[in-house]
């Protein structure tokens, strides 16, 4: 059975459930792409949440192996289609949740530690499967906006500092547990690191975050402003993150002392 034959399947399944307003498509599966095989990625917006095992019960029609997890802004069910090594992710999202995120991103430039504006990824980039009375429609048309300026600069702020140069940067978290030998905080660590460091490049190119996947890969096809040393530094860190060493400091330096003068480029001040 074609790929396309089993999203059309599994979206006629969600339709069944009361709570659906939308489902939409995002990743390379929405694009078309090559790897749509390995990439499929759906999401269903709605009114209000639906009980996971009813969800599975569904699902199981199309997998033996579901897995429900949950996330900041709601569960997740991923799952291995039935005689296949295809992995579908499918993320749930209340409709107030999407506008209560985009009216607090978009028109207060509120921003987050890391991912402040994947949700309006998933709202602006999204190709709409099925729209009851057009509710995701008019969303998205509604945040179909240009990068807010303000936006741009607060991520900056909120982010940037917590890299190194605030007595609660992550720098100094890690410091502190390679001192103590605690291997699991510096890997930890090292991620939300990263998240805020990605949050601030995607940030700087105007570009809404796409999420947990394939970052670098991304950067370096999508964005046409990059930091020098963003791949080499962040391979370095991740390749030295799973050990107690100083030289994941050194690396941490590399990255920030690279990303400050990529600000500077882009008349961004920070001290």
């Amino acid at each position: 059975m074609g790929v396309n034959m089993i999203v059309y399947q599994l979206v006629n399944e969600y339709k069944k459930f009361d709570e659906v307003l939308s489902i939409t498509l995002t990743g390379s599966g929405a694009s078309g792409k090559n790897d749509f095989f390995y990439d499929i990625d759906i999401e269903v917006i709605l009114k209000a949440e639906i009980d996971a095992n009813r969800r599975s019960k569904a699902l199981k029609k199309f997998s033996d192996t579901i897995e429900t997890i949950s996330g900041k802004y709601g569960e997740k069910d991923i799952f291995i289609l039935r005689n296949s090594t295809t992995e579908i992710d499918v993320s749930y999202y209340t409709l107030d949740t999407l506008k209560d995120n985009l009216f607090d991103v978009i028109d207060n430039c509120k921003a987050s530690v890391g991912y402040t504006t994947c949700l309006w990824k998933v709202v602006s980039g999204a190709f709409i499967a099925y729209d009851k009375e057009n509710t995701f429609k008019n969303l998205q048309k509604k945040y179909r906006v240009a990068y807010p300026q303000k936006l741009k600069l607060n991520i900056v702020d909120k982010n940037y500092y917590l890299l190194r140069d605030s007595i609660s940067s992550y720098y100094n978290q890690i410091d502190k547990a390679i001192h103590t030998g605690d291997l699991i905080s510096v890997s930890y660590k090292v991620c939300k690191f990263l998240d805020s460091y990605f949050d601030v490049v995607f940030a700087v190119n105007e570009m809404p975050h796409p999420g947990d996947k394939r970052l670098v890969s991304i950067i370096n096809s999508r964005c046409k402003k990059i930091p020098r040393f963003l791949t080499e530094g962040v391979n370095r860190l991740i390749e030295n993150s799973c050990k107690c060493d100083k030289e994941i400091l050194k690396n941490m330096d590399d990255i920030v002392d690279d990303l400050k003068e990529f600000l500077h480029e882009e008349g961004i001040r920070v001290s």
